[in-house]
């Protein structure tokens, strides 16, 4: 009974002491030895990290250096000055000067050697860097990196030659090429051709002593792009062959007047060819030339309007005659107008519920010319568009219905011959339609709409209602057809 007793009892108080010891002994071993291997783990990570800066970095600055010296060869220029006109977000330095410097010296723990660069981790010295906050962050953000990137100095081939780096948990990593860096007093060499190829026209052609026309939008004054013209003597003969306006709606025509003789006059008329869809007819305009008596051969010019059809025919906004200035010299230039086609904005608008109407087919024909053919409308759930053709060489949008008005002689009257109306609106009586043209706020021969309610037509009072809205500076018509649903 007592043996048993003595085998139920725990450990002893010296058995205790001794596992207690032994644990002791192997914290002291094992905890400094695991804090050392999540110490290397947390370093290797950070100096990773700063690879795919280093990377990252390498690969932006050779794609804006690529596109760079495409610009100074295209512009005959010199790389340094390529660069210095670029947007800070196109640079890997603040300027030129300072990506011919030398990599700087770093100490500290050497981490990693990889070619001819040294990665430090917790550099003792932290040297400035010469590129800009968003040349730091478009790096960081390619190489997707959590930590911060401190510094970063770059050369003039977009070599990175220092890279400050500090981790998301706080370990500093710093890359240096130093003792490979380009020689400060090296440049990089200019963008020249090779002696076998022609050289690029300039981005900016000098058009100095060019006779230049500008044609611009009526309601917008904006430049007109696609117009295409030919330049003639006053009897028929081509000076130049066709140019067509660019992004400024500008055409050029130099002028040599080295065989004028004593005769310091002449005239030129600028005949179009053909203009963009959405534009009314573009006419001729024919401008005098007078040169300076002051020099001969003649250098300096002056231009002046002799017939500008466009204002004559078209009643378009009138043209003037100024300067164009490129550098130093003032080109003369003689700028007018054309016209867009106007829009007619067809609406069908439920009073009631507050939203368009579909289905309600009408048809609209000239009431004085039943010859011409008529145009079939359905509504739609938003507005129906159609382009107002006003001369036979208008050119209306491909995409829109045509109302074709150049046989009406500025007025018609258009009538509006309902088929078919959805089921719970009203019956709509035919009625006519006016539609004119008239001097609006200061655009001639504007497009303009009229509907008196309840004049007769046909025997018949129509009751419909139709509301107009005209927007002479907009060159649009807005007609509503107002419905309501059947005893409501």
């Amino acid at each position: 009974m007592n043996r048993r007793n003595e085998r139920q009892k725990g450990f002893t108080l010296i058995e205790l002491l001794v596992v207690l010891i032994i644990l002791a002994v192997l914290a002291t071993v094992l905890v400094p030895a695991l804090t050392s291997y999540v110490d290397d783990a947390r370093e290797k990570k950070a100096v990773s990290e700063a690879q795919v800066c280093v990377t990252a970095a390498t690969e932006w600055a050779a794609v804006q250096r690529t596109a760079l010296i495409a610009q100074a060869y295209q512009s005959n220029k010199p790389f340094a000055d390529a660069y210095n006109a670029a947007a800070d977000t196109a640079k890997w330095s603040t300027t030129y000067e300072k990506l011919n410097t030398a990599a700087p010296t770093v100490t500290g723990t050497l981490a990693l050697a990889e070619g001819d660069g040294q990665y430090f981790l917790r550099p003792e010295s932290t040297p400035n860097d010469t590129t800009t906050d968003a040349m730091k962050n478009t790096v960081k953000t390619a190489a997707g990196v959590d930590g911060k990137l401190e510094r970063m100095q770059l050369n003039a081939d977009g070599k990175v030659l220092y890279l400050l780096y500090t981790s998301a948990e706080g370990i500093p990593v710093a890359y240096t090429a130093a003792g490979t860096a380009q020689d400060p007093g090296t440049k990089v060499p200019e963008a020249t051709l090779p002696e076998d190829t022609t050289p690029p026209e300039p981005t900016e052609p000098n058009h100095s002593g060019d006779l230049v026309f500008c044609v611009k939008d009526e309601y917008t004054d904006l430049p007109v792009e696609g117009i295409t013209f030919q330049l003639k003597n006053l009897d028929g003969t081509t000076v130049f062959p066709s140019q067509t306006t660019d992004d400024k709606g500008m055409v050029y025509f130099p002028l040599d007047m080295s065989d004028w003789g004593d005769n310091n006059y002449r005239a030129f008329t600028l005949y179009p060819e053909s203009w963009p869809e959405g534009y009314q007819v573009v006419y001729p305009v024919t401008v005098e030339i007078l040169a300076d008596t002051n020099f001969h051969p003649f250098k300096y010019f002056n231009v002046q309007q002799q017939n500008n059809e466009n204002q004559s025919k078209g009643n378009y906004k009138h043209g003037y005659a100024g300067k164009y200035k490129q550098e130093d010299t003032y080109n003369h230039l003689y700028t007018f107008y054309v016209r867009s086609v106007p829009t007619l904005e067809l609406r069908v608008w439920d009073d009631v519920n507050k939203k368009y109407v579909d289905g309600v087919k009408f048809i609209m024909r000239m009431k004085d010319h039943p010859d011409l053919e008529s145009i079939s409308i359905t509504s739609g759930s938003s507005p129906t568009l159609l382009d107002v053709k006003l001369h036979t060489g208008d050119n209306p949008r491909t995409e829109l219905t045509v109302m074709d008005m150049s046989q009406s002689m500025h007025y018609s009257q258009w009538i509006v011959d309902f088929t078919d109306v959805p089921t719970g609106y009203q019956y709509f009586d035919d009625c006519i339609l006016e539609i004119g043209l008239r001097n609006e706020t200061g655009h001639n021969d504007q497009l303009y709409t009229q509907f008196s309610k309840g004049s007769w037509f046909d025997g018949k009072n129509p009751q419909t209602d139709i509301k107009y809205q005209n927007l002479p500076d907009q060159n649009k018509c807005i007609v509503t057809i107002h419905v309501n649903a059947v005893n409501r």
